[in-house]
């Protein structure tokens, strides 16, 4: 029926589980930052974190109009060394610096993530029936790029998109078009999968195509029809599969 599939990542295809406010999280980072002459308290840190994140969302709202903006994270741990309250004068730190920093942050707070049962036997099966895969992903690069590394995933697409790249997350329906678009894709062969009615769906709605609705979440009959009234325009055109299972594509 359809000529391409395009994926979410997280809750669709792999199974995943963090929090940034796990014991340790910040100490941690607090400290790396600290061996390199910038100096923050742990809640203090967490606190300009979350700060610096919505700040940079408005620069890219006001500069890009965008209404689901996504910014890039190496900004603000930069920002976290350049603005910290106790910083050795001339100090500087090198882009690999805040890369690897990233990852053991996120790595820190990770507590889960695995592929789901079917994730690697569905994307083969597509591959080998000669259908075009692709990823769109709303996710931090250097947080998300090496974990599709990590569950073996980058062989199955043709594309992989992570939003922050583009400066701007489902459901903003540009980040759907541009991929399309670059492919040629027919909006009549083409679905997106996902696990998220208002990301995910809301996003296929916007941009005119059909959509897998996977209910990893677990909701029920009631919340998944309450959700699709109050986001969705076209409800005909999702199919739910209420088991979440993605051999039931």
């Amino acid at each position: 029926m359809f000529d391409n599939y395009i994926f979410d990542l997280y809750a669709t295809l792999v199974s995943v589980r963090t929090d940034q406010t796990k014991p340790g999280l910040w100490k941690m980072t607090a400290a790396r930052y600290g061996e390199a002459g910038a100096f923050w308290k742990p809640d203090d840190m967490q606190t300009a974190y979350r700060r610096m994140i919505k700040e940079e969302e408005q620069k890219l709202i006001d500069t890009l109009d965008v209404s689901y903006p996504e910014p890039d994270l190496k900004i603000v741990f930069r920002r976290l060394y350049e603005e910290a309250p106790g910083r050795v004068i001339g100090g500087s730190v090198t882009d690999e610096w805040i890369v690897k920093t990233m990852r053991q942050f996120r790595l820190k707070s990770r507590i889960r993530l695995r592929n789901y049962h079917d994730t690697h036997a569905v994307l083969q099966r597509l591959r080998d029936e000669g259908k075009g895969v692709y990823l769109l992903t709303n996710a931090e690069h250097e947080f998300t790029a090496p974990e599709i590394a990590e569950m073996d995933l980058s062989q199955y697409f043709e594309e992989i998109r992570i939003s922050s790249d583009y400066h701007m997350r489902k459901p903003e329906p540009q980040f759907l078009l541009d991929m399309m678009s670059d492919h040629g894709m027919d909006p009549d062969r083409t679905v997106m999968v996902g696990n998220d009615i208002c990301s995910d769906i809301k996003i296929a709605d916007s941009c005119g195509i059909s959509s897998v609705y996977l209910n990893t979440w677990h909701f029920d009959d009631d919340q998944i029809l309450q959700l699709l009234k109050k986001e969705i325009r076209h409800p005909e055109r999702v199919r739910i599969i209420r088991s979440g299972r993605l051999n039931k594509l």
